[in-house]
């Protein structure tokens, strides 16, 4: 039995089948063979030649192994290393509870429905990375709950 197709979107497919360049393109800088590369990653030749295309029926064992012959093994560290969606759903769900306890149990009734107004103190700059929000975006997020 063989193993099922791996279905990736194109621009998920399009990042494999880079990587897969990244790791050709250092094996030729260090002048090694594939058969050498494809030994030293402990996988047939056939196997070697579908990391460099980026085939996604390849186990990622086998990238990073790859990887790890060719040094690069670290730079498998900083993916996934910032989550900024990540981030801001679980500050969203830990903040929200917390500041309608505090509104209810500090104002009256009447203020408590009020529209809570944004500080001014809070700047407009994005926090940090590539699609991070804005300080002022996540507490009109907040709000809205």
């Amino acid at each position: 039995m063989g193993r099922s197709a791996v279905r990736l979107l194109p621009r998920s497919a399009r990042l494999l089948t880079d990587l897969g360049e990244r790791i050709r393109l250092a094996r030729l800088r260090r002048g090694i063979t594939s058969e050498q590369m494809s030994e030293r990653v402990g996988v047939s030749l056939v196997t070697y030649r579908k990391i460099e295309s980026g085939d996604a029926s390849v186990a990622m064992g086998h990238y990073l192994a790859a990887l790890q012959v060719l040094q690069l093994q670290s730079d498998l560290a900083l993916v996934a290393r910032e989550d900024a969606s990540g981030r801001l759903l679980q500050d969203s769900k830990l903040l929200a509870p917390a500041k309608r306890r505090r509104i209810s149990r500090t104002l009256p009734r009447a203020a408590a429905e009020a529209p809570a107004a944004v500080p001014a103190t809070v700047p407009d700059e994005p926090v940090s990375g590539e699609g991070a929000v804005s300080n002022r975006d996540f507490l009109h997020l907040l709000e809205r709950d």
